[in-house]
């Protein structure tokens, strides 16, 4: 789960503003600990 935490830190912050909503749900599941 290391490699898809990296890869959604990145992606939330490269794309926070345009898919803010959805990557906030998605990053919330992981982010939820």
């Amino acid at each position: 789960m290391s490699i898809r935490l990296s890869s959604v830190t990145k992606y939330f912050g490269s794309h926070k503003a345009l898919n803010g909503v959805s990557l906030s749900i998605e990053a919330g599941s992981f982010f939820v600990v």
